[in-house]
């Protein structure tokens, strides 16, 4: 999609489609840094700024968001790099805040989607993990649709999980650090979540 929107938007360069795919493309220079450009630039105009999200493919960030191993072995952590040409799946910086908001907008307002689209969404897990694959996805009070992140670097890692739940409540929370323990981290919302409540 990185490739297409950015050819879509600004189709001066016009490659050849065998030289859009990612092997290629990081080849091609002043293009590949032409077609990023104009797809990240589009994904910020249309999504984030309008809910007033600094979304981005590179650090925007005065100091360095480092990640880490767990426990801790004296290493100065990893620095998440320009991901500018690689941007798309993965690659976008968003803090918790950032999450948390571009959660609430897309539930409750139709800046994003209109109330057709997110049922749509809801309904089918476009986005969303598939509770059939993933069994932290339903708990005590029913479907709680989510999707994780996980990032292995050396040294260091990075996890993630968003999560909605059926009472307007929406949760984001990011570990810069191994994930040195058995549960997985929407694992770790859905049983808090679940035990937040009192008989």
């Amino acid at each position: 999609m990185r490739i297409l929107i950015g050819r879509m938007v600004k189709p001066a360069f016009a490659l050849p489609i065998a030289d859009l795919l990612d092997s290629n493309f990081l080849f091609w220079g002043a293009a590949a840094q032409f077609y990023a450009e104009a797809s990240e630039d589009f994904v910020r105009d249309t999504i984030f700024t309008p809910i007033g999200i600094d979304g981005r493919c590179r650090s925007s960030d005065e100091f360095d968001t480092r990640q880490y191993n767990w426990p801790p072995d004296g290493q100065p952590g990893y620095i998440e790099p320009d991901r500018l040409l690689s941007c798309g799946g993965f690659g976008w910086q968003l803090s918790t805040n950032e999450l948390g908001a571009f959660m609430a907008h897309l539930r409750y307002t139709g800046t994003l989607i209109n109330s057709d689209t997110r049922k749509q969404m809801d309904t089918l897990f476009l986005g969303w993990l598939d509770p059939t694959e993933f069994g932290w996805s339903t708990g005590t009070f029913g479907l709680y649709h989510n999707h994780g992140g996980d990032w292995f670097h050396t040294p260091g890692e990075a996890h993630t999980c968003i999560m909605k739940f059926p009472i307007n409540v929406e949760v984001s929370v990011a570990m810069n650090s191994e994930r040195n323990f058995v549960r997985h981290q929407c694992t770790i919302l859905r049983d808090a979540f679940d035990a937040s409540w009192v008989a």
